[in-house]
Formats: structure tokens, C-alpha cells, sequence
């Protein structure tokens, strides 16, 4: 893959946490054994109070997996929902890098991983997102995306041409777009799914902060952190997957949840981070 890596070794771990997930599980862990790197070998999966077959399809894929080189690890945790569930893997990782990846994101491209390390080692940034990253700021009391990029706008969110070129890729599809949109654009914070960390910050940052739990905003808040302790923003460079099955906070049971999360945190966010947000040239 180059010489941007210092070795050949593994250098990234996989940490991805499972609720009621029996009809597609096997197919996002498929996707990411067939498509990650050599630099890939660790995979943490957290089974976060599944009530369904989830345990066992995940029990027996792992049990496929005998005679690879591949180390797995499960984690059970009583239904703490993503940032406890996520804490929990994170603690358990050995390996310089860590990537966080949703249950419902069944991963297309190959190498992504490699990707990701690539943009986090040699733009020296915190953290890198497969899907979006972006620029806040407060805007009449509430939260301003003032600069997005990714998934959702490709080239960039603050011209019209951006805006214009977002539409016509999503009319176009996913695929479309990034096949023929291969960047990274450096942006004050980044989202989960994939998002790929460095341990060693990751670590002196304690991790995911829980008062944000159940979910919902907790990696902004991770990379606003990072910015203030290390000086560090974080990236995207967009990787290829599609969502399949939705994920545990986007289900019809948990919207009032995820609505409830939101208005939580984001007074915790302005509490804690109106010095970045007031800034838009960040």
C-alpha cells in the first residue's frame, strides 16, 4: 500500500457493536472480512442485550472463520446502547488504530481500511470518517453545519456548485459517486460510521464521554476534544457501503429516544464546546 505505514504488520482493530440484528449481521460481517486489508487482523464485536438470534449467527460466523488469521473477540453488554456499547470495545483494543463500524453498514470497497489509515497517518489528523465530516457553528441559539462534506456533499456544502453536485451524485447513486469522487477534505469534526481513531489520543482522551449516553453526538464531542487537547482536526474520505437492516438509534422504537438524545446533548455540546462553534472560520 505504499510507504506511509512505519510497518507491514497489523495496525488497525475493528470494533462493531450488534443489537437484533439476525437477518443481516452475516452479511456486514462478510462484508468486512472480504474487503478490509492485510492491516486489519483484530475484530471486537459487541453484543449489546440482543433478545434475537444475533449471538448465535454471530457465534457460528466466528466459528467459520477458524484457520484464518483473523483474531475475534465478543464482548456481551446488557442493552447499553452506542456509547457505552462502543466504550466497551474501545477498551479492549490493542492495535495503534481503531475503526468504529455501525451494524448496518455492509461495507463495498476493498482496502477501505488501508484508506482510511493512509489519510489518518499522513494528514495527521485525529480522526478520519468513511462517511461525513463538517464545520458548526451557533446560529440563532442553535447548531449551524456552516461546511459539510461526504456521503451527503461530496465536493462541499458551502457554494452552490457543492450543493448542486450533491443532488446530481444522489440522483446518480452511491456508487457513482465515489467512484469518481475520491478525496479528503479536513473538517473540526467527524461522524461515526466508519470512523477511524488513534488509540494513544483516543486513550488520553478517556474515551467516548458517557454522560452522552444512551447515543447521539458523542463523536463530535470526541473530536472537539481532540481538537482542544491536541490541536488535531479530523478528515473524511469517503468509502463505499450501503446501510442495510438501520441501525439500533434509527429504528421506528427509538425515534422519541433519539429526538430525546439529541436535545440532551446538545446542551451538553454548547456547555462544553461554544468556544469551537462560534468560530466559522474553524
Amino acid at each position: 500500500m505504499g510507504t506511509w505505514f512505519k510497518g507491514e504488520g497489523e495496525m488497525n482493530t475493528i470494533v462493531i457493536t450488534v443489537h437484533n440484528k439476525e437477518k443481516t449481521i452475516v452479511k456486514i460481517l462478510q462484508g468486512l472480512v472480504l474487503t478490509v486489508s492485510h492491516y486489519t487482523k483484530d475484530f471486537i464485536v459487541v453484543l449489546d442485550g440482543c433478545t434475537d438470534s444475533s449471538n448465535i449467527l454471530v457465534s457460528k460466523f466466528i466459528d467459520s472463520r477458524i484457520g484464518s488469521d483473523e483474531k475475534w473477540q465478543v464482548i456481551y453488554t446488557d442493552d447499553v446502547w452506542e456509547t457505552k456499547a462502543n466504550n466497551a470495545g474501545l477498551k479492549s483494543v490493542e492495535t495503534d488504530y481503531v475503526t468504529i463500524v455501525q451494524d448496518d453498514m455492509w461495507i463495498k470497497e476493498s482496502d477501505w481500511d488501508a484508506k482510511l489509515l493512509k489519510v489518518i497517518i499522513s494528514n495527521e489528523v485525529f480522526a478520519v470518517s468513511g462517511r461525513a465530516a463538517h464545520n458548526i457553528s451557533i446560529k440563532e441559539g442553535n447548531f449551524h453545519v456552516v461546511d459539510s462534506v461526504g456521503r451527503e456533499y461530496p465536493l462541499g456544502s458551502r457554494t452552490w456548485q457543492g450543493k448542486v453536485v450533491a443532488r446530481v451524485m444522489r440522483l446518480l447513486g452511491l456508487k457513482f459517486l465515489y467512484r469518481y469522487c475520491n478525496y479528503t477534505s479536513i473538517r473540526l469534526v467527524a461522524n461515526r460510521g466508519p470512523l477511524i481513531l488513534r488509540m494513544s489520543e483516543l486513550r488520553e482522551l478517556e474515551f467516548l464521554d458517557e454522560r452522552y449516553a444512551p447515543f447521539e453526538l458523542d463523536d463530535i464531542d470526541l473530536c472537539c476534544r481532540a481538537y482542544k487537547r491536541f490541536g488535531k482536526p479530523s478528515a473524511c474520505c469517503p468509502i463505499y457501503y450501503r446501510e442495510i437492516g438501520g441501525s439500533k438509534k434509527t429504528s421506528s422504537l427509538s425515534r422519541i429516544e433519539s429526538l430525546n438524545a439529541i436535545r440532551k446533548n446538545t446542551v451538553l455540546l454548547k456547555t462544553d464546546h461554544y468556544d469551537l462553534f462560534v468560530d466559522e472560520g474553524l
